[in-house]
Parts: structure tokens; sequence; C-alpha cells
């Protein structure tokens, strides 16, 4: 299982500052973000890589 680690303060698309980890489980890890362009605060989710492995669509 692949985990990727979000620093605190990291930029993502040229938007979104990564803060605190709010959690971790068996598919993503969620990570507390502020919204530099509308100044809101928002939770991003990285999926593990395995995460969609498990079955067919």
């Amino acid at each position: 299982m692949l985990h990727i680690a979000l620093a605190p303060g990291t930029l993502l698309l040229d938007r979104f500052v990564v803060g605190a980890p709010l959690g971790s489980g068996g598919m993503a890890q969620v990570h507390r973000a502020h919204d530099q362009l509308t100044g809101v605060d928002v939770a991003i989710k990285v999926l593990h890589q395995d995460a969609h492995s498990g079955g067919s669509h």
C-alpha cells in the first residue's frame, strides 16, 4: 500500500495550502487545507494507490 505524505504548508494546484491531517483509513488520508482563492477551509482526500483495485466497474 502506498501512502503519500502531505506536509503541512504544501501548496497544491497553486491554490490549496495543506494543513494538519484529519484522519486516515483503509482507502484514503484526509487533510485540512485552506483554499487561497475563496478563503474557505476545506478537506482534501488522498486515495491510496490500491484503493480502486478491489473490483470491476
